[in-house]
């Protein structure tokens, strides 16, 4: 039903049902119709006041009928009158109750306006009192209003209430009952108008002397009693307790706790027993309406914290709990755990389920049953351990953790046993990737020791690195030594990689420096800049302090932008400035402690939208060489001695044999790769592949062979890449595809195709002849070319 708003109520039967809705707004959230009479203007807030009354009139007369009749006719207390015919006591009643009422509203009302008025001073005035007293009479008479207005029609109604039905009588327990469950309703609806709880209090307390004076000492001494008890049953609302005592006990607690008076009634500031689980129940069934709920309370009844806290953590507990993803049970609520005595050393099992999440996580990451294994195993080790840590916290929240517990348990179980099965019959595992960068946890891997040997010596001058190109063909593993460089670099310096190929650092100057200071802090979290990085004055300031942060804490960092070429392609386009360089220049010069690195597969001679020699001319240039044959014997044999995955001594390490690759298999794919560490890789997996696709358990001719044709096919962007399109100046390609039919051809004609060639690595000069240096590739030419 649609209810009319306040200022369009009228005495008018149609609005009847409007008014007693207003009313009971008034009861359960006096605030909120504190806040809708305040928006008329003041003559107005007195109009619906007398309106709301007349509307209530009705059910004061029959409330008061009904005291009376239990107090006289069911407690017997005697009637102060003589004749006590039918109609005598009829008309003495009736005369009572209506005396008792109209006292009661004028008494209400007058009292409630003056509460008002005080309380809109008081509230005016407490900025200053010297200063602001003046302005806060009129401004707490005006402002007051509303109070006095809404505070009057509540004493006057349960004033007039308990006058009607105590007037005429010797006032008794049953006069002190029924002041008391006024004043306490009273005092509690005119704490919800005011949030001062100590006001309501003292008036209470003034009510009650008062009532004991006024009915002397002997008799007020019970009505004084009597009224402290009921009142304060009344003002915290504990009549609501045998109603409600038992809703907990609900099985459908999620719809008990709508029905619950806290949900409804912002008064209701007491807790009830297992009050959190009606609510912790509210929160798991309706996700976005119990998060409303939470901060309901929290904002408009804030007693209600404690109970508020505990819910969310039980309603947590128990959605981690039904979590089949175990990761996702990181996302636990951040409680002040210290703030409540309930919360004692939860933060304990909180990192104990942070710790599973983490193992579940790093499970999920990886790629191959191998590496997972060891993680489920600890991981099912870490549930069963749980229930040892849970007789510290309070029974409640243990009880919903033992039930997590055991689910989690039965989850990680299966999965444990599911990759065991998938370890025990897997065939030959493929630890090889040829294309992308390696990740060498879990993949065949080669450091290059000889160039990280010479990068770290250069970034550990005492004197400070003069900057570092670090220069390789395509696919020889310069992103994946980037990628690979914690654990074989000292540990105090920070290597941070930029990829130049993303687009969110090639779009325009202010996204690369963004970039750079977003990737810099997240990696050395101890660094903080709070400004903006969007000109290349900032971008010095921000050098500046990252390296005075850094000689600080006695560290270093590298600053490795992969890819390097895009910058030049960038300058030409005039998305960059060439001031970048210069930028970059100073920055190498003064900065002791920051290295920059540029790494690509072009020579620095190449890149021709800026004089790049000029602005790196004392950059130190490091070739990533091919493999050797020793580099191509490891990667083939043991491809995971370098992954912190396994331990360095462990039986489970996967290796190969070299009989594995058949006699000569190893020797072969070397010669056939040339090295480059992309066809070894390719080659490799390709061999793998065709194994466990054959159900053969070794190498032999025949499928090598087959693995190389295949391999054509499989690396075909890369064939096409190294050849054609990088095959830049007039007649390069053309001679290229002289190989064809040939082994070796004569020296071109132009000394910049043999150059060009040559600096790629594709061909070995013999003689007055050039042949191709890889077999793969000259193989490729051969079947693929077209």
């Amino acid at each position: 039903m649609k209810y009319k708003p306040l200022e369009k109520m009228r005495l008018h039967p149609k609005d009847h049902v409007s008014a007693l809705w207003w009313f009971g707004i008034l009861y359960r959230k006096p605030h909120l119709f504190k806040k809708k009479l305040k928006k008329l203007p003041k003559l107005k807030q007195l109009n619906k006041g007398w309106l709301l009354y007349i509307h209530f009139l009705p059910y004061i007369l029959l409330l008061c009928f009904i005291g009376r009749f239990i107090i006289f006719y069911l407690l017997n207390v005697p009637l102060e009158m003589d004749n006590t015919t039918f109609f005598n006591s009829l008309h003495f009643h009736l005369i009572a109750i209506l005396q008792g009422i109209a006292f009661g509203i004028a008494a209400g009302i007058a009292f409630g306006i003056a509460t008002g008025i005080a309380t809109g001073i008081a509230t005016e005035i407490s900025g200053g009192i010297a200063v602001r007293i003046a302005g806060g009479i009129s401004g707490g008479i005006s402002g007051g209003i509303a109070f006095g207005i809404a505070a009057g029609i509540t004493y006057g109604i349960a004033f007039g209430i308990a006058a009607g039905i105590t007037y005429g009588i010797s006032v008794g327990i049953a006069g002190g009952i029924a002041f008391g469950i006024a004043t306490g309703i009273v005092g509690g609806i005119a704490f919800g108008i005011t949030v001062r709880i100590a006001v309501v209090i003292a008036v209470e307390i003034a009510i009650g002397i008062a009532i004991g004076i006024a009915f002397g000492i002997s008799g007020g001494i019970s009505v004084g009693i009597t009224t402290g008890i009921v009142l304060t049953l009344s003002l915290f609302r504990f009549y609501y307790f045998p109603f409600y005592a038992f809703f907990p006990l609900l099985k459908n607690k999620s719809k008990a706790y709508v029905k619950h008076p806290v949900h409804w009634d912002n008064l209701c500031i007491i807790s009830f027993p297992g009050l959190y689980r009606l609510l912790a129940a509210y929160i798991k069934e309706y996700p976005i309406k119990g998060e409303n709920e939470c901060r309901r309370l929290l904002r408009e009844v804030p007693a209600h914290r404690k109970l508020v806290s505990k819910a969310v953590m039980i309603a947590a507990i128990q959605k981690m709990a039904n979590e089949t993803d175990i990761a996702k049970i990181a996302t636990i609520p951040d409680l002040p755990y210290s703030q409540f005595g309930f919360f004692s050393n939860i933060d304990l099992v909180m990192n104990k389920v942070k710790e599973i999440a983490r193992f579940q996580l790093q499970i999920n990451t990886l790629d191959k049953p191998l590496f997972k294994e060891p993680f489920a195993a600890s991981l099912e080790k870490t549930i069963e351990n749980l229930p040892f840590h849970l007789s510290a916290i309070k029974p409640y929240f243990a009880k919903e953790f033992y039930k997590a517990a055991d689910n989690w348990a039965v989850i990680a179980k299966q999965q444990l046993s599911r990759i065991r099965e998938v370890t025990a019959r897997e065939p030959v595992r493929q630890l090889f990737r040829a294309g992308d960068p390696v990740n060498r946890e879990q993949e065949a891997f080669i450091p290059h020791l000889n160039v990280l040997g010479k990068l770290g010596q250069q970034v550990m001058l005492s004197t400070g690195c003069p900057g570092i190109v670090l220069y390789g063909r395509r696919r020889t593993g310069k992103s994946t030594l980037l990628k690979n460089l914690d654990g074989f670099i000292p540990q105090d310096v920070i290597p941070v990689v930029f990829s130049m190929e993303k687009a969110g650092m090639n779009a325009s100057l202010e996204s690369f420096l963004n970039g750079l200071l977003k990737g810099i802090t997240i990696k050395y979290p101890a660094f903080t800049w709070n400004h903006s990085a969007q000109t290349l004055r900032e971008c010095e300031e921000f050098c500046d302090q990252l390296n005075i942060t850094l000689k600080k804490e006695n560290k270093r960092i590298i600053i490795a932008l992969d890819e390097y070429e895009y910058i030049d392609r960038c300058i030409g386009e005039k998305r960059f400035p060439v001031d970048l360089l210069g930028t970059i220049r100073e920055s190498i010069q003064n900065h002791r402690n920051i290295t920059w690195m540029f790494s690509g597969s072009h020579d620095i001679t190449e890149l021709t939208k800026a004089n790049w020699t000029s602005y790196l001319i004392s950059a130190r240039t490091i070739e990533v060489p091919f493999f050797t044959q020793d580099e191509t014997q490891l990667l083939l044999t043991d491809p995971l001695k370098y992954s912190r995955l396994l331990n360095q001594s462990s039986t489970k390490r996967p290796s190969y044999t070299p009989d594995f690759w058949g006699p000569g298999g190893i020797e072969e794919i070397h010669q056939q790769a040339g090295g480059w560490p992309y066809f070894v890789q390719l080659i490799a997996e390709t061999v793998i592949d065709l194994l466990n696709d054959s159900n053969r358990t070794g190498v032999d001719r025949d499928l090598l062979e087959i693995a190389l044709d295949k391999s054509l096919t499989k690396g075909r962007n890369a064939f096409i890449n190294l050849i054609k399109e990088e095959s830049l100046l007039p007649g390069e390609l053309e001679y290229l595809e002289g190989f064809r039919t040939k082994e070796k051809l004569l020296f071109p004609g132009d000394k910049k195709v043999a150059f060009s060639l040559l600096r790629r690595k594709l061909v070995i000069e013999n003689d007055k002849y050039l042949e191709m240096r890889i077999p793969i590739v000259h193989r490729w030419i051969k079947k693929k070319w077209m």
